[in-house]
This record gives structure tokens, C-alpha cells and sequence, in this order.
């Protein structure tokens, strides 16, 4: 067994950095949490008095009070509910690497992933909450029936287990992207150099079709330079790491910060929390799960990479 120790998280805005792992929080302190981080930016003020909202509440959510006090709290005043558009701006510099990448091709999709949009660099660099698609009334309703809770835990995952394990990046082979990381930061003057970093990109659009289509490198550099915004937010699941955001796992570690996570808290002590998708380095010719032993009483993480046989056993489905 190897022990990663950790390194500590890159924050960005100062709204997180007094989080420990193992700290909980109630989900109206995550939101704030939020909240707080993106209107650190001028433009989200403008946003928020033009209508967009932080928080996806329709009219017919108001019924139930506890979403009425959150639209009351987190969305502006001038909030159109019969007009929802989103809280969105650019918060990381123009986009240079978008070289030129058609905008109506999508990637062919595979068992694990369906992709609705084109390569990441035509969509990169803007900021927006991540709690926006969420429907706060069924939330309600699953906290009432047990299905998940209101209190929230962080954790860390040290950014060595991502980056020594990680082997496939939504179907992309981790070491391309690794490399390509490389081959920009061995040189004096790495990603300020626009025109290299794009000289590489193409050379490597030239030998390995789509490997940055989900790789925003406009915003692994922000990540890189200036720190990450937010932790990663997990959905409704206590056991299981999002499925749908692997990139921002990629990209943190890479840029060598550990990898915050805030999920729903466990009503054990004593838990496994699992990767979606197999995605880690193969074991007997097998990609892995990425699987996490969490022992909230010693404050304890073991990680390991698992096969679908233990998953089962340790979470009794996969």
C-alpha cells in the first residue's frame, strides 16, 4: 500500500479555505459557500439585477416553504421565474484554443458517455452555479423520505491518487493529456506563450482524434495559476463520486491540488464511496473502480482501485 499524504487544496476565493476534511455542513451553508464565491464577481451582480438566477426555482416549487426561504435567500430579488436563464460569464480570460474546431460535430458516444456538446475548448472559461440544474423541490422530498440529507461531509482526496491512477478521461487515455501538460510546463515560458501552446495542440489533434474534447484547458491553467472555485459537488448519493464531471478531478489534480469533494454525509461511521465509471489503471487487464473506505470516527480515508466484484461487496450494487 502507498500513502499519498495531502497537500492541501488551491482555493481560488477564500470562501472555502477554512474547510477541513471531515468538516460537515448543513446544505444552506454549501449553498452559501457558493453563493458567496461567485458573486465575488462584478459581472454576477450585473446578471442577478437582469433576471438570471443562482438557484433553477420554478413557480410551482414555491409551494413547498423550505424552497420558498431558499429562492428568498440566494436568488435576487429581480429573479424572473417565468424566464429562467442562468447565472453565466466568463471568468477565466478569453478563449485561445479553440483552434478550428467545428461546433456542430459531436463526438460519437460509447456505453458510458453521451455527448450533447462540442470539444470543451468552444464552451470553456465561463463560471456558473453548481447547484443550477438542481430540483430543490424533489430535494426536499428525498431528505423527507431518507433518500439523502441535508448535512453535507468534505473530504480531500490527495491529488497523487487521481494523478498516478487516473487512466481514462471520459474515453481519452489519461497519459496523452499528462503529457500534453508536460510538454507546455518544461518550457520557460509554459502557457504565456499562446502561440506554442497552440502549435502543440495541433500537433497532437493531428495523432489522437478528440483527446481534449473533455480537457478545458483554458480552465486547468486558471486552475493552475489562480486556484480552483469551488470543491466538487456530489449529487444525491453518499456513496457514489459524480459521474458527469470528471474533468474537474483531472484537471485539479494535474495542476497538483488536492481534489475537494462535498457530498451528502453517511449515517454510518463507517463507509465505502465509489467512482461512477471505471475509469483507473488496469488490474488483470481490467480498468478499476476508484474506491474510497471512509472511517469518519478515525478521520481515516484508505483508497483503493477495485473490480466490480468488490463493489458489490463492500456497496451491494454497482
Amino acid at each position: 500500500m502507498t500513502e499519498h499524504k495531502s497537500t492541501g487544496v488551491n482555493f481560488w476565493k477564500p470562501f472555502f479555505n477554512d474547510l477541513k476534511p471531515f468538516d460537515t455542513l448543513d446544505i444552506e451553508d454549501v449553498l452559501k459557500r457558493n453563493k458567496d464565491t461567485i458573486a465575488s464577481f462584478d459581472e454576477c451582480k450585473k446578471q442577478e439585477e437582469n433576471g438570471n438566477y443562482f438557484l433553477r426555482i420554478t413557480e410551482d416549487q414555491l409551494t413547498d416553504p423550505r424552497v420558498k426561504k431558499l429562492h428568498g435567500t440566494f436568488n435576487h430579488k429581480n429573479t424572473n421565474i417565468k424566464e429562467l436563464e442562468i447565472i453565466k460569464f466568463k471568468a477565466y480570460g478569453e478563449r485561445v484554443f479553440t483552434q478550428d474546431y467545428d461546433r456542430n460535430y459531436i463526438k460519437p458516444s460509447n456505453s458510458l458517455f453521451t455527448y450533447d456538446q462540442p470539444n470543451f475548448q468552444l464552451r470553456d472559461g465561463k463560471v456558473s452555479p453548481g447547484f443550477g440544474s438542481w430540483d430543490w423541490k424533489d430535494y426536499f422530498h428525498r431528505v423527507d423520505i431518507g433518500e439523502t440529507s441535508k448535512k453535507n461531509i468534505y473530504l480531500e482526496i490527495p491529488h497523487k491518487i487521481i494523478e498516478d491512477n487516473l487512466a481514462l478521461l471520459e474515453g481519452t487515455d489519461a497519459y496523452i493529456i499528462k503529457n500534453f501538460i508536460s510538454e507546455i510546463e518544461d518550457t520557460d515560458e509554459a502557457w504565456s506563450n499562446i502561440d506554442y501552446v497552440n502549435e502543440v495542440i495541433k500537433k497532437y489533434d493531428t495523432i489522437w482524434k478528440d483527446w481534449n474534447y473533455q480537457f478545458p484547458i483554458l480552465s486547468y491553467t486558471s486552475v493552475k495559476r489562480d486556484g480552483l472555485l469551488f470543491p466538487i459537488l456530489g449529487g444525491y448519493s453518499s456513496t457514489c463520486l459524480p459521474g458527469n464531471g470528471l474533468h474537474r478531478f483531472c484537471m485539479t489534480a494535474f495542476a497538483k491540488s488536492d481534489v475537494p469533494i462535498i457530498l451528502p454525509k453517511h449515517n454510518k461511521n463507517r463507509y465505502h464511496i465509489r467512482s461512477k465509471f471505471k475509469n483507473y489503471r488496469k488490474i488483470d487487464n481490467e480498468y478499476t473502480y476508484l474506491l474510497l473506505d471512509v472511517d469518519t470516527k478515525k478521520e481515516r480515508i484508505v483508497f483503493y482501485l477495485s473490480s466490480e466484484d468488490t463493489i458489490k461487496e463492500c456497496l451491494g450494487t454497482i
